[in-house]
């Protein structure tokens, strides 16, 4: 399922809110987000200031939507071992993506000139956040040791128009691959897809080996491969259904600093490389997924799947 179609199911289901007023993503849409996170329902923001972009948030906010989405109902998955036991035999045997040529992520293509980060509707949730960040992307690199595509949730801070960073933590895959490129002295493609099949949603923010594939893992708990395309400017492959899809470069020139709001109910503050964003695609009616931080429930529900 992909997530476009997982937000029509909540939307048919009477589990998504529909707010067709402008909005500001300097808190304002942070606050509603929270509060219809509170009545246990998504939202779903058709006019963001500043941006075309229409934003949805709080789709994955609890386990029995994560049963919906993977074709479960949530009486199958109501039992405490149920997660552990389906992730278990994702992993021991996973789907192999598809690659294909096309796909709806790559129906509008902006490069050069083009491409403005700064045109997203990325919020600023706490009067604390250092930037606006992207919340629901997921990053995406090649780890060179393994040959496996690591995919996982990484904040980023938005820098300017051109510029933001993949934050890593430091337990993090992706941040073991920043060091090697770093240590080398080579740059780094990575890439940042928003909007991805609700299965990889909950792989991401599993703990997993280097060597196994967060797509492959995602497409046996769907029960079918991961459709994913090639990048416009580098040779790393993403969700072809996906709703916006960010390419960029790490250098290790330059590093930013930044807080934010986190699930423990405090803010976090880290550093991380800047990138150079090199291409934005979508699709032609893009959704911008954002998950509400701080301890809030979609926040913490894709944060229970660490096996």
């Amino acid at each position: 399922m992909d997530f476009r179609t997982f937000v029509d199911l909540l939307d048919s289901d009477d589990e998504l809110l529909w707010v067709n007023t402008e909005v500001d993503p300097e808190y304002e849409l942070g606050a509603l987000l929270q509060q219809a996170e509170a009545r246990n329902k998504a939202i779903w923001f058709e006019r963001v200031k500043g941006s075309a972009f229409p934003v949805v948030g709080g789709v994955m906010s609890n386990p029995a939507r994560h049963a919906l989405s993977i074709g479960k109902s949530p009486a199958q998955m109501d039992g405490l071992d149920c997660w552990p036991a389906e992730i278990a035999a994702a992993r021991a045997n996973p789907v192999a993506p598809l690659v294909v040529d096309a796909g709806p992520a790559n129906e509008v293509m902006l490069t050069g000139d083009a491409v403005d980060v700064s045109r997203l509707p990325v919020p600023r949730f706490f009067v604390g956040d250092t930037h606006r960040f992207i919340t629901a992307g997921i990053g995406i690199a090649l780890d060179p040791d393994t040959g496996v595509q690591n995919a996982g949730f990484y904040r980023a801070p938005l820098i300017d128009a051109s510029h933001l960073s993949v934050s890593a933590g430091a337990a993090s895959q992706l941040n073991k691959i920043y060091k090697r490129a770093e240590q080398q002295g080579q740059s780094l493609p990575v890439a940042y897809a928003i909007g991805v099949p609700p299965a990889l949603l909950i792989t991401a923010g599993c703990r997993i080996g280097r060597d196994e594939s967060d797509m492959g893992i995602a497409g046996a708990l769907q029960g079918k491969p991961i459709e994913l395309i090639k990048c416009q400017t580098n040779d790393l492959l993403v969700p072809a259904s996906a709703e916006i899809v960010i390419e960029a470069v790490v250098d290790f020139q330059e590093y930013v600093e930044h807080t934010m709001g986190e699930f423990p109910d405090q803010y976090g503050s880290t550093r991380s490389p800047v990138a150079r964003v090199t291409a934005i695609t979508h699709r032609k009616n893009a959704v911008f997924h954002t998950i509400m931080a701080g301890m809030n429930p979609e926040h913490n529900a894709l944060g229970i799947y660490i096996y």
